[in-house]
């Protein structure tokens, strides 16, 4: 069980003062490192520094070591989350112990809802953000979005029995992902007029982040919509997909993945 902390009395951790790296290299499990710079606070130095990582329902906890001395576990492993989609993560500067049969631990300062830079951006990114899913379909593959929740790729059971491999393949990243990866911005931008924000925790945001950040996109263009329910920029948010798009393929050398399977017809 996690243990529950006192958060009487708290401070708030700025937002420049810590800065979540996930390792995303491929064919590994998803990996957390921290930069969280904590002198400005004046907090005791024994009070120990904890890393969650959360995701609805689903939250790890790591001890970052003191005040004084920082130290990341060994272990920085994300195992409990499938894909990196909606996961957020908060830094907690805690007390180092509570008398006897007294409250919890005082939790003496919180950064809350940081969206993490993703390093090492693998080859069948942005798959690290999407779960792959078993699922009884007559097609292949089939993109689902389901209110409140990040979209995942529901995959035919009776073809592929290893997802994994699947999701690695160069047929995959270099036919499926391009198309997985419009359709998601154009749901979040063009469907759903989603505006980015830093403080955001939505699912929405981390692939905006993602687009921003490791394929150097820049920013997404806010949708504008008139009075009248017209769009005024549409053209705009369409480019910028079109760019994170291309930005995607020639990062992951997609036409070479392509072309390593596929040699323009049967020549026999």
């Amino acid at each position: 069980m996690i243990k529950r902390f006192n958060y009487t009395g708290r401070k708030t951790i700025l937002p420049a003062d810590v800065q979540i790296v996930v390792d995303g290299t491929a064919g590994a499990a998803p990996s957390v490192g921290a930069e969280i710079n904590l002198e400005r606070y004046g907090l005791p130095p024994d009070s120990l520094i904890y890393l969650e990582a959360y995701r609805q329902s689903t939250l790890m906890r790591f001890g970052w070591g003191t005040i004084a001395r920082q130290t990341a576990p060994a272990n920085c492993t994300l195992a409990d989350f499938g894909s990196l989609a909606g996961v957020r993560f908060r830094i907690k500067v805690v007390e180092l112990s509570a008398a006897p049969g007294s409250q919890p631990a005082r939790l003496l300062a919180l950064a809350d809802q940081i969206s993490p830079i993703i390093s090492n951006l693998p080859a069948g990114a942005p798959a690290s953000l999407l779960d792959l899913v078993p699922a009884d379909i007559h097609e292949v593959w089939r993109l689902e979005f389901e209110d409140g929740s990040e979209p995942y790729l529901a995959v035919n059971q009776e073809l592929v029995s290893n997802l994994a491999s699947f999701g690695r393949s160069d047929q995959f990243v270099s036919l499926i992902l391009p198309q997985v990866l419009r359709s998601i911005l154009e749901r979040i931008l063009v469907v759903e007029r989603f505006e980015s924000s830093a403080d955001s925790s939505d699912w929405e945001q981390l692939w905006l982040d993602m687009a921003q950040s490791s394929l150097r996109a820049g920013s997404a263009p806010r949708p504008i919509v008139n009075s009248g329910g017209e769009w005024e920029n549409l053209l705009e948010v369409t480019e910028w997909i079109d760019e994170v798009v291309d930005r995607f393929v020639d990062q992951c050398h997609l036409r070479a993945r392509f072309s390593q399977w596929w040699d323009d017809g049967d020549s026999s």
